[in-house]
């Protein structure tokens, strides 16, 4: 299983969805396979807009990113 959020709900939601999935990949680690945050990348903020938010959890939450929702 893994955990997601939606990028268009700003950074607060991402915090939350971090600390979040941190907490369940620490109590469930066979279970709990990391985070991913979804959305298309042209209709909201790039990922670079998270990195204090992401960096915070780096070593301890595995991260899902992929590039494949844009228009170009």
């Amino acid at each position: 299983m893994g955990w997601c959020c939606f990028r268009g709900f700003g950074k607060q939601s991402v915090a939350d969805a971090v600390k979040n999935a941190t907490k369940l990949h620490a109590q469930f680690p066979d279970y709990m396979a990391g985070l991913d945050i979804v959305g298309h990348e042209d209709a909201g903020p790039p990922l670079v807009d998270f990195i204090d938010v992401l960096l915070h959890s780096s070593q301890t939450l595995p991260y899902f990113f992929h590039a494949g929702e844009t228009s170009q």
